[in-house]
């Protein structure tokens, strides 16, 4: 029976679905840390399936979760943990696998949501790869949590989806290079939060040194915060976001929606760079809209209080909102040469074509946003 403070190193090879809840073969619930490790992590342990259910101190380190998609299902919650706390998920790998037995809406592509976290707490999920899913990590109900540093390529729908969260960090991960089936009109976001059916608001977030970017995929919304609670619902106040900080990542995208952000109180989005791609002219708008339909822009709604926009490089700023503070942004653009803000005049290589790496982004010297503290810090690295 492992105590608290083992580490259980695991040989390589699979081991099926892990399953433990406290009235089972093993009680999760441990007073200190149990660690499984991978003996090798060029040979990990594999497990096709885990259901952590009221567990507690756990870490998996060097794990391969390897989904396998059922027939005629594309949702289903393959690696999924409920009802626990101090839970470390780190260097790992959820690989994901494509739909088949659902017709034209799934088959082909991602299905499963990668790791599915509910009604958790102090929960960390660190340096990790998630590949191929519909949802790459979805959570909901939790406290204290952090999402940092993990790499989110191939999805369908969503990146990272999260409601009724607090005191959430979602720091430095790389979301990329989306593979979509249009057919099915997924509503992809890179990021996304949402309130709909919430009867608790989603407070204390901070979203830092994120880089979002279409890389050679399919261009989808990139941090997408609707409060549905409120703009459909007639929630009103009580279910605002609130003390939410949005600073120094990089959007790199093709849909009009960068950061879009619903009713809150109390919002600070500073310090982000957000780059149209691909390029004006590269593919045909959508039916019935302009060029600027690509633009990233910054989008707050109208009722939002306490706001503070600042040192932000984008193509547009949407302000609406009545003494909201908005300092220091440059507005950037790739339709005229000749007109302030065009991409050559600001980045190093502004107008180079996919995968839109970052280095071509970097800020240019004495350009127009070559000046202390504006945009994202990694763009402004020598």
């Amino acid at each position: 029976m492992a105590q608290a403070g083992d580490v259980l190193v695991l040989q390589g090879g699979e081991y099926g679905i892990l399953a433990l809840w406290p009235k089972g073969k093993v009680d999760p619930r441990f007073p200190g840390p149990v660690t499984l490790r991978s003996k090798d992590s060029q040979q990990p342990a594999i497990f096709t399936g885990l259901r952590l259910n009221d567990a507690q101190n756990m870490v998996f380190q060097q794990i391969l979760f390897d989904y396998r998609a059922t027939s005629g299902s594309f949702k289903e919650r393959p690696f999924e943990i409920k009802n626990a706390r101090n839970i470390v998920i780190t260097d790992s790998v959820f690989d994901g696998d494509n739909a088949h037995g659902t017709g034209i809406r799934g088959d082909g592509y991602g299905a499963g949501l990668g790791l599915s976290i509910r009604n958790s707490n102090d929960i960390r999920i660190e340096n990790n790869m998630f590949k191929n899913f519909y949802r790459g990590l979805t959570m909901g109900s939790g406290n204290g949590n952090i999402v940092r540093g993990n790499d989110l390529s191939g999805m369908r729908s969503d990146g990272m989806n999260f409601v009724k969260v607090t005191n959430l960090l979602i720091e430095n991960n790389y979301v990329h290079d989306f593979r979509r089936n249009m057919e099915a009109r997924d509503h992809a976001d890179m990021i996304q939060f949402w309130t709909n059916g919430a009867e608790t608001p989603t407070t204390d977030i901070i979203i830092r040194g994120n880089v979002l970017n279409i890389g050679a995929g399919d261009h989808t919304q990139s941090l997408f915060m609707r409060n549905e609670a409120v703009d459909s619902q007639g929630k009103g106040r009580a279910m605002f976001y609130r003390n939410i900080l949005i600073e120094d990542n990089v959007i790199i995208n093709g849909h009009l929606h960068g950061i879009s952000i619903g009713e809150t109180d109390g919002l600070t989005i500073r310090n982000n760079t957000l780059i149209r791609a691909p390029r004006r002219g590269q593919i045909p708008p959508p039916s019935g809209r302009g060029p600027k339909h690509w633009m990233p822009r910054i989008k707050v709604a109208d009722k939002s209080v306490n706001v503070t926009l600042q040192n932000n490089v984008a193509p547009a700023i949407r302000v609406t909102g009545q003494r909201w503070r908005v300092v220091g942004n440059l507005a950037i653009q790739d339709m005229s040469l000749m007109q302030p803000g065009h991409y050559t005049r600001v980045f190093e290589n502004g107008l180079a074509a996919a995968p839109y790496a970052l280095d071509n982004f970097r800020t240019r010297a004495g350009g127009e946003a070559d000046q202390a503290g504006l945009g994202a810090t990694r763009l402004q690295e020598n």
